[in-house]
């Protein structure tokens, strides 16, 4: 089964201007894995290996040990082997192939006989296509699917690694798996005892997509319900923050219905406060306040306030300033500030929202010091 198109290339992985890459068929693949020449010194294999194991035995991360090796890792030639393309690698140039790369890592002190172990193990699977083992501890195994939509790609990739990869290899607690994206350049190995099956299975991915399928659509689900919710808490802190500006503004010259100073005022805040014009002129409506002007004098001092520069007072002033006009409390003002929702305010009990319940902890302990408060279901209740 020799039908796949696949990509390599003799250039650098992050070259700006990419040179075309080489058609090849999975046989020319195989053959290059086994005919690299391990010693040549353009290539840096010896080198890359040889750092790679000492620092790996001698106790250094693996973060350090990447990037001691990444110079000399990234000017090795590499294959695409889930696509073609004919420049570089980038998704939306590939020719997608339905074949999955997964590496498995062994980033740990003297591997070489688990990376044998591992390689025989997957032999035994009947759709891998090859298992090789790379320069750096590690095994790469490519897997062919009927998948022909790259959309499913990194999903399936995921299900595989899980059903299939996770249980035969369990004893191998240590090992990473990493699913590679469809573009995602495969250094060339440097394995002579490569494993490749010619008669290799296709991966049926069937029950995978209808799985991924159920699952997108519950994750949709869930997305356009937080986008409902959100909108019903963005009303309330919107109405909130209405009544709080006409509260602040309502006394100032001769009012809502006299001159235009409150309004302006009120205007001001809200525009601060990043409430849209027609929520702000509706609230007034909707609350019978006698307003002294039509809604395109409101909406002119709206657009006049968009650009306070150096008058404009903060969201953390006006907060200070309801304070004082005795609107709400130090911590009602804090949670505004913060753009909490005040869920619920009765009495001397307050309820105040927040998708973190970790936030709302560390809220608790710098604003509620004094106070009695319980949070449950990401709502703090604060007795006041």
């Amino acid at each position: 089964m020799n039908d796949l198109t696949l990509a390599y290339s003799n250039d650098h992985i992050s070259s700006k201007h990419p040179k075309p890459n080489y058609k090849i068929t999975l046989n020319d693949v195989i053959k290059t894995i086994k005919n690299v020449d391990y010693n040549h010194r353009h290539y840096n294999y010896l080198r890359i290996k040889n750092t790679f194991r000492s620092l790996m035995n001698a106790g250094e991360s693996v973060a350090n040990t990447k990037k001691a090796i990444a110079k000399d890792k990234n000017s090795l030639h590499f294959f695409l082997l889930s696509g073609y393309c004919e420049r570089g690698h980038l998704k939306a140039d590939v020719q997608y192939n339905g074949c999955i790369q997964i590496d498995i890592d062994l980033k740990y002190a003297n591997a070489e006989n688990d990376v044998l172990r591992i390689k025989k193990i997957l032999s035994k699977l009947d759709c891998t296509v090859f298992a090789a083992s790379s320069i750096t501890s590690g095994v790469k195994v490519l897997i062919r699917t009927d998948n022909e939509d790259a959309r499913y790609h990194n999903d399936i990739a995921k299900i595989f690694m899980a059903e299939q990869l996770k249980p035969i290899l369990k004893d191998f607690p240590k090992i990473q798996y990493d699913t590679m994206a469809y573009n995602m350049p495969c250094f060339v190995p440097c394995d002579k005892d490569v494993y490749f099956d010619e008669n290799y299975k296709v991966y049926n991915t069937g029950k995978a997509k209808q799985t991924i399928d159920i699952e997108r659509k519950e994750k949709n689900k869930k997305i356009e319900l937080q986008t409902i919710n959100l909108s019903i808490e963005d009303e309330k802190l919107n109405n909130q923050v209405c009544k709080y500006s006409f509260k602040s503004a309502e006394n100032i010259g001769s009012g809502f219905s006299g001159t235009h100073q409150a309004i302006r005022h009120y205007a001001a805040l809200l525009v601060g406060f990043g409430v849209d014009c027609g929520f702000a002129w509706n609230w007034l409506k909707n609350n019978g306040v006698q307003v002294g002007c039509n809604y395109n004098h409101f909406s002119a001092f709206y657009v006049n306030f968009k650009d306070f520069g150096a008058n404009r007072e903060s969201f953390k002033n006006k907060t200070i300033q309801a304070q004082a006009d005795h609107i709400i409390n130090y911590i009602e003002a804090k949670a505004i500030e913060k753009k909490c929702r005040i869920a619920e305010k009765r009495g001397n009990m307050l309820k105040i929202k927040h998708g973190s319940q970790l936030f709302l902890s560390n809220f608790a302990k710098h604003y509620c010091k004094k106070t009695a408060y319980t949070i449950g279901d990401n709502i703090l209740t604060v007795t006041l």
